[in-house]
């Protein structure tokens, strides 16, 4: 039988030497094993697995949808250049994001009513934003960028971003 690869790093492991956790599969609910070279790789790979689970959550929160039912979400959502430093940035920045996020709702809720979508937009445009700004979360040293009027306010877009109007049949070429 060959030798299994690691799940998070992918390198080949003996079955005697790797560690081994067992889960259960979603398609036909068999009992399986995934195999990790050491421990480490294997905190790593659950941790990344928390801070997954832990985004969804508290998106859901905030936004009052199920992310992984809404397609719009999901559409913006694979539109993120870099999710796992989004997904980092919600889980070590959650207040400071949840501020700029609140702040940034009031303010276009003073000037018209805006959608679900419209606030799915921002959310995600923050995130982005927010993945710029620190651009270290990982070694824990947070080098922070100034981003002075980074939203067009008007329609939730990043400078650079911005929908263009639809044509009507009242225009003419």
């Amino acid at each position: 039988m060959a030798n299994p690869k690691c799940k998070c790093c992918g390198k080949e492991v003996s079955r005697k030497t790797a560690v081994k956790d067992e889960y259960i599969q979603t398609q036909n609910l068999k009992l399986a094993n995934r195999y990790f070279c050491n421990q480490e790789c294997y905190d790593k790979f659950h941790f990344e697995d928390t801070i997954k689970d832990n985004f969804y959550r508290i998106t859901s929160e905030i936004l009052n949808i199920e992310p992984l039912k809404n397609w719009y979400f999901k559409k913006r959502l694979s539109e993120l250049k870099d999710k796992n430093k989004a997904f980092l940035i919600l889980y070590k920045k959650k207040e400071e994001f949840l501020l700029e996020f609140e702040s940034t709702i009031r303010k276009m809720k003073t000037e018209k009513s805006i959608t679900k979508n419209y606030e799915i937009a921002v959310y995600i445009n923050l995130l982005e934003i927010y993945s710029k700004k620190y651009v270290d979360i990982d070694n824990h040293t947070e080098t922070k960028i100034e981003l002075i009027d980074y939203i067009d306010y008007e329609n939730a877009m990043p400078k650079g971003k911005q929908v263009k109007p639809r044509k009507t049949i009242f225009d003419i070429d």
